[in-house]
């Protein structure tokens, strides 16, 4: 089975392009803008890529068994009921950075 490219969002800690694993809490806030942007821009990109997928790829019922197919579509369905951005807000690594935001804002707040 193919790896999940965006599993990446299955969890709270950000991988950097040089391999290091940063949780939000260790991260520079410009950082977390940063990434936060890049993800939204992720979002659009897997839409975009599904809705392709959902309407020109036709599914092989017999080599997946027609449950496996079934369960593909409805998850395919239910995905592009959703906008880009409620998608990602969903995703445990954005909630993680905004969390992460939200906790220094009420910090700067009570100074």
């Amino acid at each position: 089975m193919p790896r999940n490219p965006l599993a990446f969002l299955d969890g709270d800690v950000w991988t950097t392009q040089d391999g290091r694993k940063l949780q939000p809490a260790d991260m520079e806030t410009n950082h977390i803008h940063n990434v936060r942007r890049m993800l939204m821009r992720i979002a659009t990109w897997r839409f975009h890529d599904m809705y392709l997928l959902h309407t020109y790829v036709a599914v092989d019922t017999e080599a997946m068994g027609d449950g496996a197919a079934d369960a593909f579509l409805s998850e395919m369905d239910a995905a592009l009921k959703q906008t880009p951005v409620q998608w990602m807000f969903g995703t445990q690594l954005y909630t993680a950075l905004t969390r992460e935001l939200a906790a220094r804002e009420a910090l700067t707040d009570a100074d």
